[in-house]
Parts: structure tokens; sequence; C-alpha cells
């Protein structure tokens, strides 16, 4: 497809460790080619970084070919720039709409993660931008935290008014369901270190209970924020 992109800025992984000392912008990284099949590219303009991102960049071995230029990253959001033949119309996503989701494990795994300024992926792994949401919300929202919130609310079964109690209420995932719960008329009774428990309240818990300073720091560090993946 002509007018694509050769290369684009992106964050890299050069070695083992905390993402600080792991990472670098690069100016030059190669762009994804031309979607092929059933994929679309999506130039990013936010990304949520979640507890699990830092992993990747600690975990995976340096030994393996692909990692010198791994790019890690699971959630985004951004707009469609091209799309293969194989994407019909059925699929709801067609070029120039504004998207947002989450890429695989095998993704990062293989260092094709979302903190750069294109990703390819199948257009089956997208949903379109909500639009009472800004790109940033959504890519916070929508992505791992967001989805695993809904597989929980599914699986609770909520009933309107019923009363529900949400442990890890101030992580990334528990902020999610304090408001959808509180939305949907539920009594909320959240837990969560003491430090948060003001945090927890605002997002509209009716009850906060502290599970212990033991906690707090992890508890502290559980949630997600969005942030451009090509400033330095």
């Amino acid at each position: 497809m002509a007018g694509l992109p050769q290369t684009m800025k992106a964050w890299t992984v050069i070695r083992a460790g905390l993402p600080r000392d792991a990472l670098i912008l690069q100016p030059a990284s190669p762009a994804p080619p031309a979607p092929t099949g059933t994929d679309i590219l999506v130039k990013v303009s936010h990304v949520a970084l979640n507890p699990a991102d830092p992993h990747y960049v600690r975990i995976l071995p340096s030994w393996i070919p692909f990692r010198r230029y791994a790019v890690p990253g699971i959630d985004f959001a951004g707009t469609v720039v091209a799309a293969a033949p194989g994407v019909s119309v059925d699929s709801g996503v067609t070029v120039g709409d504004e998207v947002c989701g989450a890429v695989s494990f095998m993704y990062v795994a293989t260092g094709r993660g979302t903190l750069a300024e294109y990703i390819s992926l199948p257009a089956d792994q997208v949903a379109r931008r909500p639009e009472k949401l800004s790109l940033g919300a959504a890519a916070g929202l929508c992505g791992v935290a967001g989805q695993t919130a809904l597989l929980v609310l599914k699986e609770a079964g909520l009933e309107e008014g019923g009363r529900v109690l949400i442990n890890g209420a101030s992580g990334g995932v528990g902020t999610v369901l304090v408001q959808i719960c509180k939305s949907k008329g539920a009594t909320v009774v959240g837990i969560c270190s003491g430090a948060n428990e003001d945090f927890v309240k605002k997002l509209g818990a009716d009850e906060v209970r502290d599970r212990g300073p033991e906690t707090g720091e992890a508890d502290q560090g559980d949630r997600s924020w969005t942030t451009s993946p090509i400033s330095p």
C-alpha cells in the first residue's frame, strides 16, 4: 500500500531490568509492513500501562533474537490508517475509525507491543472508540483492565440494587468495577490500603475497608495510567 511509513518512533527494550533502565526511544524503528489477511494498521495515539508491562521487560530472556528491538505494551487507542483486503465491511472497522483495544500476549512476547507509533493486528481485536470517551480514556478503560472488569461483572451476575464487595478497589480493574457497579445502583464496599481510602470513596464506594499496610505498596502501584507513546 502506497504512502505507508517505513520507519516509526518506538520504545524498545535494550536490556532486562526496570523500564527506566531497559527502554530507549528509537527514532527510526522499522514500521509494520502493509497489513495482510484480516489485519489493520493503527496509528497509535495513546497507550495505557499496567502492572504486566514491567514484568515483560524484566522476564523475557535477552538471548531471544527479537529481544534486542522488542517493543512492549498491551493497551492502546488510535486511528486505523490501512486495512487489508480481507477486512470485510461486516467487521465494523474501516480506515479513519478511532479504535481501542489490547494486543495478545504473543504480540508482546514477540516484541510487537503498543509502545510505538504504529501497530498491525487483526481487525477483530479492536473496537470503535466509545463516543463519550476520549482516545486517552479509551486506552485506559477499554484495554486489559476494562475487559477484565466486564468479564468479572458477567460472571458475578450483579443485579440492580445489589450489594457488592470489590477487593483491590483502587487497582486498575477495581477502579473500573467500582464505577460500573455504582452506575447500576449497587451498594459498593471497597477493600484497599488505607492510603487509597479517599480515592476509592471519590470513585463512588459507599464503604471502604483497609486491607492492611502489608499490601499498601502493591495496591498503590496497581493503577493503570495513560501516556503518549512517542514522547521521550
